[in-house]
């Protein structure tokens, strides 16, 4: 009797042990639903290589569970359709080997007035803040820097940190509770967004924000630049000897130079309140308009700010694809894959534009070798490209609320 009693109890003891045990792994899934779903890391000491690569990890379960919720809640598998559909029509167009129509030559910087080239080389002094922000950036195009220098020098600024952490608690991403670590808004935005928030709030410095004119065209020239590379990120996988950290670079200052003239003097700021310049204008209304165009604005400012070769270019030539034959621009055969992509990814970032874009010119077929079009059209279609499109519509918009 004795014996069967201790059995019982035994097992009394065990049944009560493993129900312990199946209460405290409720109370951690309890627990787990009630936290943010990106949780703090605590590993300070990842290479930023290792950040990007658990950002996609991060994310793709994120929308395979909660955001895949978040998403057709907010009917944004609609809107991502509407954009396949346009990216693959676009990458129809570029790819059609349509001869391009005929244009003027080239305008060079010999061709320039030197009276308005000293007028450019006045405004990119005034510019010339933002070439320590540049240089921070650029540092940070090294993947085996730690997350924990990246989070010094973000915690260092406080406007900074209050951007990062004010973009990374947004509604979007429906997250169950605030994030206040840095290391952890670094891992939820990733690089691409982090470094665009990063590169803007430097810019933002260098212009008169209570202009609403040049408010409004600082917006929509970010948003744009924003887009293009984010595309950049994507297609690069497509160009082989493409370094992405390079064309990331290239895509969000390919079109500086529209910011360099419609800062300066050349631009009339009329009593109506309007700005006589536009985001749309070609480079030939820049020409016949302001007798120079914001390609060569943009390769004047490479030359003062002595950006990289590969970078000076991409800002000069983002437009040549179009309608120059590759072997004519004496790159090398490396600069000239990184401006291909570029091309490719400033058009096709033209889907995304909430405004008129500037019309797309197919690509001039002697740079159709450079890629490898079932690895773009792989990359362009995935839903990845537009759930960063979504995150980065976000930040910008969040950032431009910051700066309010």
């Amino acid at each position: 009797m004795w014996d069967i009693l201790a059995v019982l109890l035994g097992l009394t003891g065990l049944a009560l042990a493993v129900k312990l045990v199946m209460d405290r792994r409720a109370r951690t899934r309890r627990d787990k639903a009630n936290t943010p779903f990106f949780q703090d890391p605590h590993q300070e000491d990842m290479s930023l290589g290792e950040v990007d690569a658990g950002h996609e990890t991060m994310w793709a379960d994120y929308f395979r569970g909660d955001g895949g919720v978040m998403v057709a809640k907010r009917g944004l598998d609609v809107e991502t359709e509407a954009w396949r559909e346009q990216l693959s029509a676009r990458l129809e167009l570029l790819f059609s080997g349509r001869p391009p129509e005929e244009r003027q030559p080239e305008l060079t910087l010999d061709g320039v007035r030197p009276a308005l080239l000293q007028v450019l080389g006045r405004r990119n002094e005034i510019l010339r803040s933002f070439e320590t922000g540049y240089a921070v950036l650029a540092s940070l195009g090294d993947p085996n820097i730690r997350l924990s220098e990246l989070s010094r020098i973000i915690t260092d600024n406080p406007s900074l940190s209050g951007k990062v952490l004010k973009c990374v608690n947004s509604p979007y991403f429906g997250l169950r509770g605030a994030v206040s670590s840095i290391p952890t808004a670094i891992l939820i935005l990733g690089m691409v967004n982090l470094r665009n928030i990063i590169y803007r709030a430097h810019m933002v410095q260098l212009v008169d924000i209570e202009d609403p004119r040049l408010k409004l065209f600082f917006n929509q020239l970010w948003e744009h630049l924003t887009f293009t590379s984010v595309c950049c990120s994507h297609v690069a996988p497509a160009f082989d000897g493409v370094n992405p950290g390079t064309l990331f670079t290239m895509g969000l200052l390919h079109d500086i130079g529209r910011f360099v003239i419609a800062t300066s003097p050349l631009v009339d700021r009329g009593q109506d309140q309007t700005l006589a310049y536009d985001q749309r204008f070609s480079i030939e209304d820049e020409n016949e308009l302001f007798g120079i165009n914001h390609a060569l604005a943009g390769k004047l400012l490479a030359t003062r700010w002595n950006f990289p070769d590969r970078i000076s270019a991409g800002l000069e030539h983002h437009h040549s694809p179009a309608w120059t034959e590759c072997q004519t621009l004496g790159l090398d055969s490396a600069t000239l894959r990184h401006l291909t992509a570029l091309y490719v990814a400033d058009k096709l970032a033209g889907v995304f534009a909430s405004g008129t874009e500037e019309p797309a010119d197919p690509l001039n077929i002697s740079y159709h070798h450079m890629v490898d079009r079932e690895r773009l059209e792989a990359a362009v279609l995935s839903p990845a490209l537009a759930r960063d499109i979504k995150k980065a519509q976000e930040m910008a918009l969040r950032t431009a609320r910051a700066e309010e």
